[in-house]
């Protein structure tokens, strides 16, 4: 099943992602895979994250999420319309028969988005799950249903300091003291770093937890929506505002997808960007788990971090 974790005050929105799929009989992939994406519109910028049922033969759903957003978007450009078209391209897509006959308990499929809209006076929070299984009103997980339907969020317009927390995928192993940590974190307005590293660790907390049942990936995605809209986007560039965040060392760094409608503007779309070394060699890493300073190197070198790549 998997989590997708979003964080969210007036300063940034966060989303952590695990790596780890899930096939129609319920078991992980072998190969992991990117399940976030960003989402820019005329109007709005959403951190995108899924967790469900993410392979079924040929279909791929990190890929077909990015190629439906891609259409939904090509509507108006703004946010509510393609939210609204894309749970209805999801509804028409999992009645096809190769997704209607996986079965009931492995078809559950949850996409989450979380942002900012950018046509008021100031930045303002919001939050859409679209999902064929999860009931945002009881905060249980049902049999999917035949159809997707969305839940909208928004912050308050008289809140001065609004925060938001969000999970989707594996619920049960979910704390209340989870939420706790996250919400004082927000309050306070700690530095992006700061959430950051926090929400990876909570995230490997909870993947480590018997009752999450080995279904959470230790490899993890991160990104993040800076409160202003960043230069550049409206002639179609694109800024590096994802983290890898392997259990390990890694010899490649993976990006997230990013998805651009810009009425007037730019339309592309990237699907899974990844980083690594021109030359390679021996003991290369390019994205390690942070460790202790005096802890053994990833890299395996035998040397204590510090003295390796730590220096």
């Amino acid at each position: 099943m998997t989590l997708v974790l979003a964080v969210a005050n007036s300063d940034q929105v966060v989303q952590v992602s695990d790596r780890q799929l899930t096939n129609s009989d319920g078991r992980p992939c072998v190969l992991p895979e990117n399940k976030a994406t960003i989402l820019t519109l005329t109007d709005a910028r959403l951190l995108c994250g899924f967790a469900g049922l993410a392979r079924v033969g040929a279909f791929r759903t990190g890929r077909w999420i990015v190629d439906a957003l891609t259409a939904a978007a090509s509507g108006n450009h703004l946010a509510h319309g393609t939210v609204e078209r894309f749970t209805e391209a999801a509804t028409e897509r999992f009645l096809r028969p190769d997704l209607a006959s996986v079965p009931p308990e492995h078809r559950g499929l949850s996409v989450l988005l979380t942002g900012y809209r950018d046509v008021l006076d100031r930045p303002k929070l919001i939050a859409a799950l679209v999902t064929n299984y999860q009931n945002a009103e009881t905060g249980q997980d049902e049999l999917p249903w035949k159809d997707f339907r969305v839940t909208y969020w928004s912050a308050r317009d008289d809140e001065a300091t609004p925060t938001y927390i969000q999970r989707i995928g594996q619920w049960v192993a979910w704390r209340a003291a989870d939420e706790r940590r996250l919400r004082v974190t927000l309050e306070q307005r700690r530095p992006v770093d700061a959430l950051i590293d926090l929400a990876v660790g909570v995230t490997r907390e909870i993947a480590g937890r018997p009752t999450a049942g080995g279904t959470i990936g230790r490899d993890l995605s991160s990104a993040v929506l800076p409160p202003i809209r960043p230069p550049g986007l409206d002639r179609g560039e694109i800024p590096l505002i994802s983290g890898f965040h392997p259990n390990g060392a890694a010899h490649v760094w993976h990006g997230v997808n990013q998805v651009i409608s810009i009425a007037d503007g730019p339309q592309l779309a990237v699907m899974d960007p990844q980083l690594e070394p021109l030359e390679k060699t021996p003991g290369t890493v390019i994205a390690t788990r942070k460790v202790g300073r005096n802890k053994p190197c990833p890299c395996g070198s035998r040397k204590k971090y510090k003295k390796c790549h730590g220096a």
